[in-house]
């Protein structure tokens, strides 16, 4: 087929032929290459990935286990012991079992408000009962700085596997 050109152009074929091939040679080692560094900056990137994991690893197993949850008897004596250190005393308290959640309620009459925001503190940041405050009901009466309270706490009790 080349025969039938004549030598201009058949130059010209062979040397357009050459450079579309050193053309797709080029764009395939430019592919190449660039699928190399997105690898790259990939595993970079998944090694911090894992050693961050790794850290977290250790700093989960570092943590203290969990607490065992409490009945609602030890509860309702951890509730009163938190209230004896605050130099507080209860009008009434109740305590209620479902099946996933234990509840104690507590009422204070006459409380001081700092006295309050320590019990408060007591429960929910330094974990001097494994509850949390679920419901707090504040009246002010008719001294200054002077409330009636109705705390609720409640412990939510894990599902060991049995059917609601």
């Amino acid at each position: 087929m080349l025969d039938k050109l004549n030598d201009r152009e058949r130059l010209m074929v062979i040397v357009a032929g050459g450079g579309l091939f050193l053309l797709l040679i080029g764009y395939g080692l430019f592919f190449v290459v660039k699928q190399r560094a997105s690898l790259r900056t990939e595993v970079a990137q998944e090694r911090q990935n894992l050693q961050r994991m790794q850290e977290m690893s250790l700093l989960i197993r570092g943590l203290p286990s969990g607490q065992k949850v409490p009945d609602e008897d030890q509860l309702m004596a951890q509730m009163r012991q938190v209230v004896a250190n605050q130099n507080m005393e209860t009008s009434s308290s109740t305590h209620r079992k479902g099946d996933q959640v234990v509840t104690v309620s507590v009422n204070f009459n006459n409380v001081a408000l700092p006295n309050l925001l320590q019990l408060l503190y007591d429960i929910e940041i330094n974990g001097a009962v494994p509850a949390r405050v679920s419901e707090l009901h504040v009246s002010r009466v008719y001294e200054k700085e002077r409330y009636d309270v109705r705390l609720t706490v409640e412990v939510q009790r894990p599902n060991d596997g049995r059917p609601n």
